[in-house]
Order: C-alpha cells, then sequence, then structure tokens
C-alpha cells in the first residue's frame, strides 16, 4: 500500500503492519525516522539505475540518458508513533519497537537531492532491492491524478452526499466511482470501434542498467547483463519490441493511452463541442439525429445562409437513404 504523505499516521500504519499489509511512504522533513535514515546512509553501498530515454520518432529522435542512485539503511526504530498501542504499565523497551526500513534518493534522473537530503521513502517490508519500492510509491501519482483529482474535481466524490451518514457516504462513494468506471469503459470501447491505434508516447525507456556502487572505494559490485525492458509498474514507459510481428486481433485492443491524457471535463466539453449543432427528433417510439441546419431545410424553414455542402431537401434525403440515387 502506498499512502500520501499528507495521511502520514502511526497507529494507522501499524494497523496495516499488523495485518501482514506492507506499505511505503514518504516521511515527512520533522520525522526522526527520516534523520536518522539521513545519517545512517552514510557508507552504505550505492544503488544506480541508468536509464536510456528515446525521444521523439524517425530522423527526428533523439537519446537522453538518465541516472538516478539511492541507497538503503534497514532496522530503524526511530519512529514513535509506529507501535503497538500503549498499555498502562507496560513500557515499550526499545528492542521491542517494530523496525522500519528506509530508501534514501540521492540523484532522480540527473537531478541531485535538496542540501537537507532527498526523499526518503519508508517502509515495514524488507528491502533487497529498492527499486520496486520507489516505483511502487510512483504509481501513487496515476492513482491522484488519474482517479482521486477527477473524481473529486468532476465527479463530485466528496459532496452531495445522499445523507451525512456512513450509509450516505457509503453508496455516494459506490456510484460516483461506478460512474468513474463504467465511463472510462464506454470512452474506451467508443475508442476501439472507431479503430483508434495506441500512439507511442512521447519518450520511452528503452534499456535500464542497474549497478551497485561501493560507497569507500567506487568499485562496481555488480553489473547486471542489460535486458531488454518491459513494463514493471504504471509508470514505465517502456518500448515493448516482440520478435515476430503479432497476429491480426481478434478483440478490440483498449489501452489507458487511448484517452490521450484527456480527463472527463475535457472529453465532455470536447463532446459539447462536436454536438452543439444537432438535434435530436422522436417520432412515436424512432428518434433520428440531424444536423440543426439539415432540419431546417426538412421543415421548409427559411434559412439566410446554409453551408454548402448540405445541398437541397433532396440531396439530404438522399443521403440518408430515404431516396433512392439519381
Amino acid at each position: 500500500m502506498v499512502v500520501d504523505r499528507a495521511y502520514v499516521d502511526g497507529p494507522s500504519l501499524y494497523a496495516l503492519h499488523a495485518m501482514n499489509i506492507s506499505f511505503v511512504v514518504i516521511a515527512k522533513s520533522n520525522m526522526a525516522v527520516r534523520t536518522a535514515a539521513l545519517a545512517e546512509q552514510a557508507g552504505t553501498p550505492i544503488y544506480e539505475r541508468t536509464e536510456t530515454v528515446r525521444r521523439g520518432h524517425g530522423r527526428e529522435a533523439t537519446t537522453e540518458t538518465w541516472v538516478s542512485r539511492v541507497r538503503v539503511a534497514q532496522g530503524l526504530r526511530q519512529w514513535d508513533n509506529f507501535r503497538p498501542p500503549v498499555e498502562e504499565g507496560k513500557p515499550l523497551q526499545w528492542a521491542q519497537r517494530p523496525v522500519l526500513h528506509t530508501v534514501v534518493v540521492n540523484m532522480w534522473r540527473n537531478q541531485a537531492a535538496d542540501p537537507d537530503g532527498g526523499r526518503v521513502y519508508v517502509t515495514d517490508a524488507p528491502i533487497t532491492d529498492p527499486w520496486p519500492v520507489v516505483d511502487s510509491y510512483d504509481d501513487r501519482s496515476w492513482i491522484e491524478n488519474g482517479l482521486f483529482r477527477n473524481s473529486k474535481q468532476f465527479w463530485r466524490l466528496t459532496r452531495w452526499f445522499p445523507q451525512k451518514t456512513e450509509a450516505g457516504v457509503q453508496s455516494h462513494l459506490t456510484f460516483v466511482v461506478m460512474l468513474l468506471a463504467v465511463t472510462a469503459a464506454y470512452r474506451l470501447w467508443a475508442k476501439a470501434q472507431a479503430g483508434v491505434l495506441v500512439e507511442p508516447p512521447d519518450y520511452q525507456i528503452a534499456q535500464v542498467v542497474h549497478k551497485i556502487i561501493d560507497a569507500q572505494t567506487g568499485a562496481v559490485s555488480s553489473v547486471p547483463e542489460p535486458k531488454q525492458a518491459r513494463r514493471t509498474h504504471l509508470a514505465t514507459r517502456f518500448k515493448e519490441e516482440v520478435a515476430a510481428p503479432p497476429a491480426k486481433p481478434t478483440s478490440p485492443s483498449w489501452s489507458h493511452e487511448q484517452l490521450e491524457g484527456q480527463g472527463p471535463l475535457r472529453w465532455r466539453r470536447h463532446l459539447q463541442r462536436a454536438n452543439r449543432d444537432k438535434v435530436i427528433v422522436f417520432v412515436g417510439h424512432r428518434y433520428g439525429i440531424f444536423d440543426t441546419s439539415e432540419l431546417l431545410v426538412l421543415l421548409g424553414v427559411p434559412v439566410r445562409e446554409l453551408p454548402p455542402h448540405l445541398g437541397s431537401r433532396d440531396d439530404i434525403l438522399r443521403r440518408y437513404g430515404c431516396l433512392p440515387d439519381v
């Protein structure tokens, strides 16, 4: 579980820990565990990740290298509130405090950490490789921007509760999330039906190389062989290659990239612009959607200026299959 820094709460996170639910949070600047991690990282191995990034396509493609470095400080007990509930007459000894582990970011994609220290990720899970800790928290931004922000600003997730009771809040949240899911499914379905292709992103991570560097001597103790990069979490933008061309798909291809980063508010405005000159006409149990100018011509309403592509009344009826072609 990844948690925003604003909701860092020791007792709540310890309750998750007691249920064997691992978490990752970013330590606040005034937390003792952060100060301890910055001090304990001295002399520990440096984990370096080099990402080769390709921007653009074809002849205009360029290559850039991103270097990130982190260190690990484990076995910390300096978070006073991360502990079992206080019991009167039973003080918690230092050795009885639950253990935490941290990942300290010294450089992120060529940007050095601030003088007062970089980001410090705190987790209750043992760390054998620090990069999954960093990458898993990076996915939180996708959840924040793609779900929470849209649901709060557009779908009124935190407003208009039917009743200010637990049942009222739960029913409101359930219906809002259901609307979000149905809307996203419809948009993806419409894109797939229209045959919209998934455009490659603006940049692609073509290769990733990991190193472990001895902080004292600078010697590289482990250099894994470069391997074909593949998606490992939501935020990755790897160039995925296949040995043979894929077979013709038997079902529509759905991908969040088909939405082109367009949130529900922008999508709604796009629909309004695309349909503002259209009207729907009901006759009994049948209906038809017409351009406003088309309807005026069919009704015989005189109009000063008409789009030249409309043609005459008979031309419009032929387009809708109401008259045979000449």
